[in-house]
């Protein structure tokens, strides 16, 4: 199930630049120019956060793994650890499109999207990875 809804994410991480193409093309107006003192502060704001994100997602599979007893609950959790890293993916994907709409600039949409895909990319929830953590769980109940 975590991998279906990787692939679906990988394909849905499209949609955003397929609306900044369209709003490109057909000139829509989405633009909410803000003062460039507040944007700025936001731009490094959602920079941080982005670029926390990747040892963030190291750091929540090991804490959601901790404690489990059978396959069924590790496969539950390891689920939800892939769930809240693709959301973090998606975050910043947002990030960029926010900066976008109030600045109209390209270049930090796809900076952030860029940031976003290779962060996607580095949360795959591997099969080889999950079954080493099962393999321990199967170790340290003998």
């Amino acid at each position: 199930l975590s991998q279906k809804l990787f692939r679906s994410m990988v394909f849905g991480i499209f949609l955003y630049p397929l609306f900044v193409a369209g709003t490109e093309t057909f000139h829509w107006p989405v633009f909410r120019f803000i003062n460039f003192e507040t944007m700025k502060t936001m731009g490094i704001f959602f920079m941080a956060a982005s670029i926390s994100a990747f040892p963030v997602s190291y750091m929540t599979e090991p804490y959601f793994a901790r404690g489990c007893e059978d396959a069924a609950t590790l496969g539950k959790r390891l689920m939800f650890a892939g769930i809240l890293n693709m959301a973090m993916s998606e975050a910043i994907t947002v990030f960029g499109l926010v900066i976008y709409i109030t600045s109209s600039n390209l270049k930090f949409f796809y900076l952030f999207f860029i940031i976003s895909f290779v962060h996607l990319l580095s949360v795959h929830p591997g099969r080889k990875k999950w079954q080493r953590r099962l393999d321990r769980l199967s170790e340290d109940s003998e």
